[in-house]
């Protein structure tokens, strides 16, 4: 299904959505802030046929995936009628311009540009060539209060962050990787001077463990030592009910392992033989692939996927046995039947993660790719592009910010693939993409 698209104006530079709240990076360095709820209440003026299902798509997207409504839209004939709502709402054209008295200022950005901007555990991260800025989120249960002055906790170089269990992974290009954990509540988070990987340009999470790129293509596997938490522990981080887990478990010792990615293609148990299950989600498998064959690789949890050079796109199973204390790819390498090469969309520049999917930035377009299938949701150049794969409620946007505009899209929500399967088979529903 074709995503809902909400065209904004002015432009800003980056933004990430947390705590209900649309955070955003202006052109001439200021910190700024509007409630989503705000945003899109802008548009009832002109489209009060469909500003209750605008505020679903926008707002709650999620209540359309939980159980509830799997159980009603089931039947052939509400989801017909879903469809139905869903392909009128996405052919609308949606715009809004922004006052400046609709825009909370809060602080200048320390230095420009920025590289990368990110919120977790109820503070925002901001990475620039000059180190690593956070800033402590006033909140009052979960909602937004105030945003506090921003604090130095990192000297070097930040162009990449991402966040999970208690730590902060920091890519420094080719000053390295290193890890930030969080201290206390209200308390700095400490980044230790332990360089952790030589080069690194950016992190992806599989469960407790961190897949660090050293380029577009390779990467390795550090796999880490967890400390389950006992049932009386405290957070040691404040957190977001909407927009993170409530998981306590934390990263004891990082890096017990490592495993780069040509040991795990060699380990690779290959068959060509697929389950029932991942036949009927896709009919493309193919047998091996070569290291030198990868153009760009990025991951979500448990899964892997490489774009080869000649535009295929593979998609992989990690698959970690905790009492043989192994790690390898699956048997199966599924195949999407999109090529990127024919399609002429020129090079990948950036990966996000979807649920079911992803989103890939290439130099003339961005795509959604999901249930096998792909929509184009820009057609030009982009300076950045967002998606909150941890949030509850916002997990299916995803944002993007051009030079004249930034833009909401908001993704079909339900696995096309699998909602009208017998129940044990959609189990695990969100654990396969595509």
């Amino acid at each position: 299904m074709k995503p809902i698209k909400l065209n904004i104006q002015p432009s800003f530079l980056d933004g990430y959505i947390y705590l209900g709240m649309l955070f955003l990076i202006s052109h001439n360095g200021e910190i700024c802030s509007i409630s989503m709820e705000k945003l899109i209440a802008k548009l009832e003026r002109d489209n009060p046929n469909h500003i209750n299902f605008l505020r679903l798509a926008f707002l709650r997207n999620e209540w359309l995936n939980n159980k509830q409504s799997k159980l009603i839209f089931n039947n052939p004939n509400f989801f017909s009628s879903l469809k139905a709502i869903w392909k009128e709402t996405s052919n609308l054209e949606l715009n809004i311009r922004l006052e400046d008295e609709e825009i909370t200022k809060h602080h200048e950005v320390p230095s420009m540009p920025i590289f990368d901007f990110k919120s977790y555990g109820m503070k925002l991260f901001l990475g620039h060539r000059d180190g690593l800025h956070e800033f402590h989120i006033n909140s009052n249960e979960n909602e937004f209060k105030s945003l506090k002055k921003p604090e130095k906790i990192f000297d070097n170089r930040s162009t990449f962050l991402s966040a999970k269990s208690g730590e902060l992974m920091i890519s420094s290009n080719s000053d390295g990787l290193f890890r930030g954990s969080f201290q206390g509540i209200n308390q700095n988070v400490k980044v230790s001077d332990r360089v952790l990987s030589p080069k690194s340009i950016r992190t992806g999470w599989s469960s407790y463990d961190v897949l660090n790129y050293t380029d577009q293509s390779n990467f390795n596997y550090f796999e880490n030592k967890i400390k389950k938490p006992e049932k009386s522990a405290q957070r040691i981080n404040r957190y977001s009910q909407e927009d993170e887990t409530s998981d306590k478990t934390r990263i004891e010792e990082f890096g017990v392992k490592s495993y780069s990615i040509e040991e795990l293609l060699k380990a690779d148990i290959m068959n060509n033989n697929p389950s029932k299950r991942s036949r009927a989600n896709n009919p493309h498998f193919i047998q091996t692939i070569n290291s030198d064959e990868i153009e760009f690789s990025f991951n979500t949890n448990g899964f892997c996927f490489f774009v080869l050079k000649d535009g295929r796109i593979i998609t992989v199973h990690l698959s970690k046995n905790i009492i043989n204390k192994s790690l390898k790819f699956g048997k199966i390498y599924s195949e999407l039947s999109i090529n990127l090469k024919e399609q002429s969309f020129g090079n990948i520049i950036s990966s996000s993660i979807l649920p079911g999917g992803c989103v890939l930035e290439l130099f003339d377009v961005v795509m959604v790719i999901q249930n096998d299938k792909y929509s184009i949701i820009e057609d030009e150049p982009t300076l950045n592009v967002k998606t909150f794969p941890s949030s509850k409620r916002f997990r299916n946007l995803v944002l993007t910010f051009k030079d004249d505009s930034f833009s909401i899209h908001s993704t079909f929500p339900i696995d096309l693939n699998y909602l009208f399967e017998d129940s044990l088979e959609t189990n695990n529903i969100d654990n396969f993409p595509f």
